[in-house]
């Protein structure tokens, strides 16, 4: 065998190996990966009936329109998924301060791996960690989206910032 085989087929190992434990992660399979805690700075875990909080601000209060930015994640989070976090945030952070500040925008970490957060799985068809935007009206939500692009856009911090912030405009807008 060349270095030029065994180079790849350590590559296709490799990839192999890591698609398994993803796999795995995603659809609830066991792996011999230890699983670590995250830091992460705000988890909330919420019941299944709890809506975000109106906001305090008198004039959004009358519409009581909220959209909550929600990151879905696992106890075991890879490089990509603090990616995907630390992105989110900042995209969120740098176009979105006002909104936040008057309550008509929420950021939640959800951990679905905690039996009380399950419910998300089914209600917005789940299959990895993801990003989703839920537009509320009261106590109902009205509309939500999983971007599912943010994935694709890993890297490209430029495009990753400008599609949040475009799919959270969208959905302001309305």
């Amino acid at each position: 065998m060349t270095m030029k085989h065994v180079f790849t087929f350590t590559t296709a190992v490799l990839l192999l190996v890591m698609l398994s434990i993803g796999a795995a992660q995603t659809f609830g399979g066991t792996t011999s990966v230890k699983k670590h805690k995250t830091k992460a700075k705000t988890v909330a875990t919420a019941p299944k009936a709890t809506k975000p909080e109106a906001p305090k601000d008198t004039a959004v209060k009358k519409e009581n329109k909220v959209l909550v930015v929600y990151y879905f994640m696992t106890t075991y989070r890879c490089h990509s998924c603090h990616y995907i976090e630390e992105n989110t945030r900042k995209a969120l952070d740098e176009s979105f301060a006002n909104e936040f500040k008057s309550g008509r925008m929420v950021f939640k970490m959800i951990n679905i791996e905690e039996p009380a957060n399950a419910h998300f799985v089914q209600e917005y068809k789940l299959y990895t960690k993801s990003v989703v935007l839920s537009a509320t009206l009261g106590d109902k939500e009205t509309k939500w989206k999983n971007l599912d692009k943010v994935w694709q856009l890993i890297g490209n911090d430029n495009g990753f910032k400008n599609y949040i912030t475009s799919e959270v405009k969208a959905y302001l807008g309305e």
